[in-house]
Parts: C-alpha cells; sequence; structure tokens
C-alpha cells in the first residue's frame, strides 16, 4: 500500500482505537466497521485537501496527518487517566520518532548528500531547544510555585534583543559581531548570564527576598530593557532594521552545525548537573517550609536553580531566537498529562513534548505554510492567545470553585 499511495500517518492508529470506544474489542464485530471508517476518513480528507485550496490540492497524507495527529492527541488526554506513566512516555516517544522521520525523509527524492545533513541539523537544534525551554520552564514553576510564569518574565528575551539591536544600530550590519555568529553567539550567551548572575547577586544579597519580589523587579527590568530596545528600533536606519528582523523572531533555517555542537555540550553539562537535584525539585514543590524541615537547602537551590534555567534560556535564545511562550504550553501539557510530583517524570515528558512540537511546527511551516510564516509565530499565537487564556480562565474557574465550596461550609 505504501508502494502505491505513499506514506499515510496515523491512520492506523485513530481508527482502529475509535472503533473500539463505541464497538468494544470483538474483532469480528469491529473490523467491518474499521475498514469502512478508515474509507469514509480518507474521503473525507481527499474531499478537503481538493476544497481548501481549489484548484490546487493538498496531498491526501498531509491532511490525514494534521486531522489525525489532532484526533489522536485528544484522545491521547481523554483517555490518559487510566494508564501508566511509563505507557504515556512511550507513546510520547513513538510520537517523536514519528515526527523526526517524517520531518528528516518527507520528500527527500534520494538527495542524501545536501538536504539530508541540513535537515538533520535543524532536528537536532530543535531537539536541543526544546529540551534546554522545557526543563528551565518546569524549574521555574517549581521555584515561583506558578503554572503561568515562565522564564522570559526576568527579562532575558528583552535583553538579548536589547544587544542585537544595539549591534546593528551602532555597528551596522556589516560588523564583525553580525557577520561572525561565532561573535554574535558568544556575546549573547556571555551578556545573558552574566546579567541573570548579577541581578540575582544584587537581590539575594540583601538576604531572605520573597520569590515574587524577584519576579516583579524581572518583569520591570524587561520592559525597562524593551522599551530601550523599541526607541533603538525607531531611530535604526531602515535598511539595518531588516537585517534586525531575522533576529526578531526563532527560526530553525540558518541554524550553523558548529554552534549547534556547542549549545549541545553547554546543554548536557546543564542537564547532567541540574538531575543531581532533581529528587529535591520533588520537596521544592511542597512550598519553603516543608522543604526546609525535611532537610533541603532551599534558599540555596532556588538560588542554583535561577542560575540554571537562565544559562538553558540563554543558550536557546541565542542559538535560534526567542520563543516567548512554547516553554508555557509543554510544561503545563506535562503537568496535563502525567499528573505526577515527580519532576523527573515532568520534565523529560514535557522535553520530549517539545521535540514533537518543534519538529512537527516545523514539519507545516515548511511543507503546509511554505515558509510564509515562522515557528515563532505559531506557537506565540497559540501559546499566547489561546493556550494562556485558557490556563488564566481556569485558574479563575478554580478559585470560584473553591469560594464557592468555603462558603458553603461556612454557612
Amino acid at each position: 500500500m505504501v508502494l502505491t499511495v505513499g506514506i499515510i500517518p496515523f491512520l492506523g492508529l485513530i481508527i482502529p482505537n475509535i472503533i473500539s470506544l463505541f464497538k468494544g474489542d470483538n474483532l469480528a464485530k469491529t473490523l467491518p466497521h474499521t475498514a469502512l471508517l478508515g474509507m469514509s476518513f480518507l474521503l473525507f480528507c481527499d474531499i478537503l485537501g481538493r476544497v481548501l485550496i481549489f484548484p490546487y490540492e493538498i496531498p491526501i497524507s498531509m491532511t490525514v496527518g494534521v486531522i489525525g495527529s489532532a484526533i489522536f492527541l485528544f484522545m491521547l488526554f481523554r483517555g490518559g487517566e487510566h494508564m501508566r506513566n511509563r505507557t504515556k512516555m512511550f507513546i510520547l516517544l513513538g510520537l517523536a520518532v514519528i515526527a523526526v522521520v517524517l520531518y528528516l525523509f518527507w520528500e527527500l527524492n534520494g538527495n542524501y548528500h545536501y538536504a539530508f545533513p541540513r535537515r538533520v541539523i535543524k532536528v537536532v537544534a530543535m531537539a536541543l531547544t526544546g529540551i534546554a525551554i522545557a526543563y528551565s520552564t518546569v524549574v521555574f514553576q517549581t521555584i515561583t510555585h506558578n503554572r503561568i510564569l515562565t522564564p522570559s518574565v526576568m527579562g532575558l528575551d528583552a535583553l538579548y534583543m536589547l544587544i542585537q539591536t544595539c549591534i546593528y544600530f551602532f555597528f551596522g550590519s556589516t560588523s564583525i559581531l553580525v557577520i561572525n555568529i561565532y561573535y554574535n553567539f558568544t556575546l549573547a550567551i556571555g551578556a545573558m548570564i552574566l546579567f541573570a548572575l548579577i541581578f540575582y547577586r544584587v537581590l539575594f544579597k540583601e538576604g531572605k527576598r520573597p520569590i515574587y519580589f524577584l519576579l516583579l523587579v524581572g518583569m520591570i527590568v524587561g520592559t525597562f530593557l524593551g522599551s530601550i530596545t523599541t526607541f533603538f528600533q525607531v531611530l535604526i536606519d531602515p535598511n539595518e532594521f531588516l537585517g534586525l528582523q531575522s533576529k526578531m523572531f526563532a527560526s530553525f533555517n540558518n541554524v550553523n552545525s558548529d554552534l549547534v555542537w556547542l549549545a549541545g555540550v553547554i546543554i548536557l553539562i546543564t542537564f547532567v548537573y541540574g538531575a543531581r537535584h532533581m529528587n529535591q525539585l520533588d520537596v521544592m514543590s511542597l512550598g519553603r517550609d516543608t522543604a526546609i524541615n525535611l532537610g533541603v537547602p532551599y534558599d540555596k537551590l532556588v538560588q542554583r536553580m535561577l542560575i540554571l534555567a537562565s544559562i538553558l534560556i540563554a543558550v536557546s535564545t541565542a542559538l535560534v531566537g526567542p520563543i516567548t511562550f512554547f516553554g508555557l504550553i509543554v510544561a503545563n501539557l506535562s503537568y496535563q498529562y502525567f499528573r505526577t510530583y515527580k519532576h523527573s517524570i515532568l520534565i523529560t515528558g514535557s522535553c520530549v513534548m517539545s521535540i514533537v512540537a518543534l519538529v512537527g511546527g516545523q514539519w507545516m511551516v515548511e511543507r503546509l505554510f511554505s515558509f510564509t510564516t515562522t515557528l515563532s509565530v505559531i506557537i506565540n499565537f497559540v501559546g499566547g492567545g489561546v493556550y494562556f487564556i485558557y490556563l488564566l480562565l481556569r485558574e479563575v474557574g478554580q478559585q470560584d470553585d473553591t469560594s464557592q465550596r468555603n462558603y458553603e461550609v461556612f454557612w
């Protein structure tokens, strides 16, 4: 069948499971319904692909892949409460493998010498970026005990944009800091890590500070840096601004292979160091007083984890550019999907989800949207415009339910 019509993803995965939800597991009864639904689903996807961009046509494999992945994710989260975390993790790993294989070999047409190595570098860059953002976001949300905050509130993304804007404003697009990507990468990482170290050193110097004081100062500093960046961008030469625009959005299209391996080494070292504190993060999620009573050096661990999160965000941002809401999406999906307190599971799951989202999203950008948009725009729209609002409304709804229950108990 594959030789006849090509690869059709998710079809054999979702159709039998949909039938089993309604008809049970009796093979004699479900087999005719499975064949009929499979035929109807393919016919629907083929008609939809012909109608959407008439007189052109969307390949049926692409239509089935998009609709099938949405149905599969819905079934995954709906029935996930009855599955063990190990089973859920294997399913996520399977999705990640499917996304990677689909991206690497889709329409490769035997071009293994030029296209394949470039695709491998992109996949590695997306995996490293996703792992760094997911890991830092889960750690940051554990420290702040707030699931709608990301490390970007500390102003690192704003600092990155200020650095790039100042380079183009004062030195121009022909400067060695722009042409030599190694200098640019090193300057961006060094400046963001130094900023984080000084920032935490100054705020923690006075002794015990509430974590929300740290967040408040970080948001103010980020807004201040963003205002300076906007001021320079208004004054900059329009020709220089065109070059600066490539730094304003995350892009995986022109990632340098040497920078990918350098970033991979930094992320690996940071990840190995952070793995030693997984159990302490589990205790930290219980709150400051409880963690101290259980023997966790809470304040020192908060400082270390904040620096670790800052390093990961600095590396991922300097490698591909800022992705504001991506960590928010994968972290909260991991919380909802696994429903456990163990950070070893939550962080691993969010990292695998980030690989699925980035690789699958980049495949859609290249094959479905034909590079008319960037992956960061889609992520920021979904994360900031849709999912972030959903999280806010859910938090408000939970608070209202709690208040209503307390009111009923009181009376």
